[in-house]
């Protein structure tokens, strides 16, 4: 089974709602989401960085200043994991 990279374990429920319904759909086992999400991660998360929070607060369904936390915590795993 693959297992989800570090960064991709750290990110995964702040990139799950841009990427679940396209997982739902080409997606048959858990072994094939881990893998889209060692995939989706590295591409989405530095995207995030620059989306207004308020944007991401719609996306995450929390406040604006909750999001901009979540950008902080983005961040800091893409620089801990050297992406």
């Amino acid at each position: 089974m693959t297992d989800l990279t570090p960064l991709a374990s750290a990110l995964h429920s702040k990139i799950w709602p841009l990427v679940s319904a396209r997982c739902t759909e080409q997606c048959e086992t858990i072994d094939e989401e881990n893998a889209y999400m060692n995939r989706a991660v590295p591409q989405y998360a530095p995207g995030l960085l620059s989306t207004p929070a308020d944007i991401l607060g719609l996306i995450w369904g929390v406040s604006a200043i909750e999001a901009d936390l979540w950008r902080v915590e983005i961040a800091e795993a893409l620089h801990a994991h050297g992406a």
